[in-house]
């Protein structure tokens, strides 16, 4: 009877743990923190930065200075999706940001969603953002980059 219970005592102990898990940061070797506390965080993925240059001849960006990457967000307060994977491009002349495909995950890195996004529109960066602090931050990385 002693056994059963200690069993039954440790497999409900080990679900609670998984259950309950804390978020834990991104591989620091391949994630570039760009702001992060316990409640709040941001990343972006050296291994997927793209500096392109925008070809596409009917754009209005035509020619712009365009920086891709995954950006990765953790926002404790939502509870349906605390973290999200983002494929950005950040548009260094126009000073914009374009969703291009969103990935949603519960805190264990558990993947919930997937969406193309496309087919919107770029949005302007907000002053004193974390938009504006990478755009600084691509930009420097765009002309060491380029110099190469």
């Amino acid at each position: 009877m002693k056994r059963i219970l200690m069993v039954t005592l440790l497999l409900i102990l080990s679900v609670t743990s998984i259950c309950y898990a804390e978020f834990k940061n991104p591989n620091p070797d391949r994630w570039i923190t760009v702001s992060a506390d316990d409640m709040h965080g941001c990343w972006y993925d050296k291994e997927t930065i793209k500096y392109i240059r925008e070809t596409k001849s009917y754009s209005p960006c035509h020619h712009h200075k365009i920086v891709r990457c995954w950006v990765m967000m953790y926002d404790a307060e939502n509870e349906k999706f605390p973290v999200m994977k983002l494929y950005t491009d950040f548009d260094l002349n126009c000073r914009t940001t374009k969703e291009n495909h969103i990935m949603a995950y519960d805190k264990n890195y558990k993947q919930l969603a997937s969406l193309d996004v496309s087919f919107k529109s770029p949005e302007p960066i907000v002053p004193d953002s974390i938009g504006e602090y990478l755009i600084s931050i691509f930009e420097s990385e765009w002309e060491k980059h380029n110099k190469k």
